[in-house]
């Protein structure tokens, strides 16, 4: 029977389902009414897949007025659209239409949370247990996050290499062009764990399902001018002015482990802030330090001997019986950023901690002392 408004309007639900078809040639997808016994009208796709069975696709119910579901003029337009996919060789039109709806879905899943903020956040969960994470974390949360909130909300995958860029312009106009260099390989890192949590087994799960095909960062240049190795070296003077200025303050923290660190030969802070009073044997006059730089699984450890200006702040310092041996409130260590805060205000900002670091090895090397002791 024709499929017309009037033909609907007439035809009566019957014992069994009357099905209402237009015409069409042989082989083409057709549109077609079925009435069921108890009077739901319902519109069908009915077509031939390629295996050569017949199949009906849903479209939806019949409503002449269009208001709670489909007037014939919407399902023929319905049916049109799937007529040209059906005509252009898409012949499992039911199963495409799944695949589709499943893509549209992932889609949505990957703009509500594979987010650019939720990627950083991901790579800086990976960095747990590193001596980095706050210092990654601080960075990515004040230059990202809470400078480019709207990039934050966008999907990863749709991040530019304009985008990055601008987010270094912004540090760069401040004057912190070595921390540009850091955010850089922040992002670039963030992005390539992305990709590679796909097939590595061993990758964050939380770094999966962001749909990563590409690194944005990659495009843009490293940065490396502003990153290069200084070459500050104190003189005696300034070395000893130094000296003399962390003593006036000894017994403080974070002076204690800038004094640690000079009597040491300029050892890291980041890694002596970490000492825990369990690695340190005032009776054989040792302590431990932990290397987790680079991709180790395990920290290296770095052993040191307890030299008499170290022993007496380190006994000072157990003695308080905190967690940390570096410990401003006793429960957490010393933020790896307050020692530099405090260099660079006892020289007005003319030199660094990485500055006298530099400074140590340089004039050991001058009274004689080997590059492997100096090594150490």
């Amino acid at each position: 029977m024709a499929l017309t408004d009037l033909a609907i309007k007439r035809t009566k639900p019957g014992t069994r389902d009357i099905w209402l078809t237009e015409d069409a040639r042989r082989g083409e997808a057709r549109l077609t009414l079925r009435i069921t016994p108890a009077g739901n009208r319902i519109f069908y796709l009915r077509y031939t897949n390629s295996a050569g069975k017949r199949e009906l696709l849903p479209l939806g119910v019949y409503d002449p007025t269009g208001k709670k579901g489909l007037s014939l003029k919407m399902a023929s337009e319905k049916a049109g659209t799937l007529k040209v996919l059906y005509q252009q060789g898409v012949k499992d039109l039911k199963r495409h239409l799944e695949l589709e709806a499943r893509r549209q879905k992932e889609e949505a899943e990957r703009r509500n949370t594979g987010t650019f903020g939720a990627l950083l956040d991901a790579y800086v969960e990976s960095l747990d247990g590193k001596v980095s994470q706050a210092n990654v974390r601080s960075l990515l949360r004040v230059h990202v996050h809470e400078a480019f909130p709207e990039l934050c909300r966008l999907p990863a995958s749709e991040i530019t290499p304009s985008d990055i860029r601008d987010i270094l312009a912004a540090i760069i106009k401040q004057g912190k062009e070595r921390t540009a260099g850091k955010v850089r390989a922040f992002l670039s890192a963030a992005y390539n764990q992305a990709i590679r949590a796909v097939a590595d087994p061993t990758t964050p799960m939380r770094s999966n399902g962001f749909f990563i095909e590409h690194n944005p960062v990659a495009a843009v240049p490293s940065l490396s001018h502003f990153t290069r190795a200084g070459h500050r070296v104190l003189t005696w003077e300034e070395l000893d002015a130094y000296h003399r200025a962390l003593l006036e303050h000894h017994g403080n923290a974070v002076q204690d482990a800038l004094l640690v660190a000079l009597y040491l030969g300029g050892q890291r802070i980041t890694q002596l802030l970490r000492l825990q009073p369990e690695h340190v044997d005032l009776g054989s006059g040792s302590l431990s330090l932990f290397d987790t730089k680079g991709r180790r699984q395990h920290p290296r450890p770095h052993v040191l001997p307890i030299i008499e200006p170290v022993a007496a702040i380190l006994a000072r310092r157990l003695a308080l019986g905190d967690s940390w041996v570096f410990s401003g409130n006793g429960k957490v260590p010393v933020h790896p950023c307050t020692p530099s805060d405090i260099v660079r205000g006892i020289s007005k900002g003319d030199y660094s901690l990485r500055d006298i670091r530099r400074t140590c090895e340089t004039r050991m090397a001058e009274l004689g002392i080997g590059k492997d002791l100096r090594a150490q």
